[in-house]
């Protein structure tokens, strides 16, 4: 029998996963907001280095909360999944932040038992970056793109407790398989007020890797990667505010 111990470690090193694709996604991204965000200080000795790229100012930083509702595709047909993002803003423009979503509890697609005796338990997150065109105009188009790592599970349908294994391994952790994915999409925006937008869209999410959690002689099988990727129909409100750092030259 596989201690608690160890349970303990596999959670650990899952949670791991997730922080480290975040904190790549974070590196990137500020790694190429600097570099065009970056302006060169001119001095009567120093003359003002020629780029390739305009090197915007920061006027605006901004700070957004973003909770969120997915319609997607997981297992041979669509489920209901929870979650928001956390977003720090550019020049209105350029976001960076953490995102994080959960489906539904109790979701038994047939792919998984055709007696809905099986239920899937997925969830997933990681680092979120999103470019927004005309972001003051009232409708306004963004392109968001999450990285990160998940974990998905099929345990018995019902609360925790109906299945036998549940007194053997810590939960969700058993018949499992830890993931890692990117998922792009595109939304349309509206500025409902200065400080809260409603957005609407689709992504699709494209899931690779995968390490398979198998324990204690259990004999659900863990899903696949196939029945983790697919299409996704999103909307939320974003709460938050953009303040300005300086002013432009008039």
């Amino acid at each position: 029998m596989v201690s608690k111990s160890h349970h303990v470690e596999k959670k650990t090193n899952f949670m791991i996963q997730i922080i480290k694709y975040s904190a790549i996604t974070f590196i990137l991204s500020f790694s190429i907001i600097f570099r065009v965000g970056a302006q060169e200080q001119v001095t009567t000795n120093h003359p003002e280095m020629e780029t390739l790229l305009p090197s915007p100012k920061i006027n605006f930083l901004g700070v957004y909360l973003l909770p969120e509702y997915q319609y997607g595709y997981l297992a041979g047909q669509f489920t209901s999944m929870g979650g928001g993002s956390l977003m720090l803003t550019l020049n209105k423009q350029i976001g960076v932040g953490v995102s994080g979503y959960m489906a539904f509890p109790n979701y038994t697609p047939t792919q998984i038992s055709t007696d809905h005796s099986l239920q899937l338990r997925t969830q997933f997150g990681g680092g979120r970056i999103e470019y927004t065109l005309n972001p003051n105009s009232k409708i306004h188009v963004s392109f968001p793109l999450t990285i990160g790592g998940g974990r998905a599970s099929i345990d018995s349908a019902g609360q925790r407790g109906h299945d036998p294994y549940y007194h053997n391994h810590s939960y969700g952790m058993g018949n499992g398989l830890s993931f890692f994915f990117v998922q792009p999409g595109v939304n349309v925006e509206a500025n409902v007020l200065k400080f809260v937008k409603i957005f609407a869209g689709a992504s699709y999410r494209i899931v690779s890797g995968g390490e398979s959690h198998n324990q204690n002689g259990s004999t659900f099988d863990s899903p696949t990667l196939g029945q983790l990727q697919g299409l996704s129909f999103n909307a939320g409100i974003k709460i938050g505010y953009d303040f300005l750092l300086h002013r432009k030259k008039q």
